[in-house]
């Protein structure tokens, strides 16, 4: 029990740096961001807090991901908590605004960016995917048709991702190389990988190969990374007086930062799907031969 104390703990950290990369991001947006040119200030103290605190997530979660590759097996689903159950309502929530805000249907379809449009007519499978995974954690069957349907979801999911992804990186209405759009590319690819680690859990959880490596990886830093740039891109939006987050919308941010809560809740069910370190395959006995 003590040690599933220091367990929870320890991935308690990644959450809290989160928050800490969410302060850092706000104060670096509101005080040393320079829209026009897309880069923080030189020698800004918060971007340099951010950047650090990114780097150092990146490297622990990647450590995790060798520690627990070949050690742990998956033994049953994650189960949901309020805090997930939290997560996926908001995503359902996003997702439904995000479809209808920004696929171009309230506009008429006028001056719509194609690949983003598409992103967001996708979206919905994003949500679909979390739900389905949450109705198949009730269950003790390792593999139900909602398995199979979520890693269909999961597919439209990834692609939804990927080609908003796309727009935003060639929007050459603000700076390719721009501070804040590399943070954004960033914080979608984080969200990507943790996506794909879910589509992944429904496709390969009887596979001895379904080991929680990349699961951790995911969770890690898709509860830090990018539910920081989320979390701060959602409070400087909200506290500049109607200036929006110069790459993606509020409703966009709230989805990657109810991403990061469900990640969070995810970390903290590792020690609840893990079994163990690999044991070796028994040998069969051979039959006494006749002769």
């Amino acid at each position: 029990m003590e040690n599933n104390k220091k367990h929870s703990l320890m991935w308690l950290a990644f959450p809290a740096v989160g928050l800490a990369i969410a302060v850092s991001y706000f104060f670096a947006l509101r005080n040393d961001f320079d829209a026009e040119i897309g880069h923080f200030a030189t020698g800004s103290v918060p971007f340099l807090i951010l950047t650090v605190l990114s780097v150092l997530c990146c490297l622990c979660s990647v450590v995790l991901f060798f520690m627990f590759r070949s050690k742990y097996v998956v033994a049953a689903k994650p189960k949901q908590t309020p805090l997930s159950i939290f997560g996926i309502v908001l995503c359902v929530i996003m997702c439904i605004g995000i479809l209808i805000g920004e696929t171009g249907i309230l506009s008429g379809f006028k001056d719509v960016n194609i690949p983003a449009a598409i992103s967001a007519a996708l979206t919905p499978g994003i949500a679909a995917l979390l739900v389905l995974c949450y109705l198949s954690s009730q269950k003790d069957e390792n593999r139900t048709k909602n398995d199979l349907f979520a890693v269909v979801m999961g597919i439209l999911a990834i692609i939804s991702v990927i080609l908003k992804m796309f727009a935003e990186y060639f929007d050459f209405s603000k700076p390719i190389n721009g501070h804040v759009k590399i943070l954004t590319m960033v914080m979608q690819a984080f969200v990507l990988l943790f996506l794909v680690s879910e589509t992944r859990l429904c496709f390969r959880l009887d596979s001895e190969k379904a080991t929680p490596g990349f699961y951790v990886l995911a969770c890690a830093l898709a509860s830090s990374v990018s539910f920081g740039l989320a979390l701060g891109g959602i409070v400087f939006s909200i506290f500049s007086r109607g200036a929006a987050n110069p790459n993606l919308s509020v409703m966009r941010l709230a989805l990657y930062a109810a991403i990061g809560i469900i990640a969070t809740d995810r970390l903290l069910s590792v020690y609840g799907i893990t079994a163990g370190r690999h044991a070796e395959k028994p040998v069969e006995e051979q039959a006494p031969s006749n002769d």
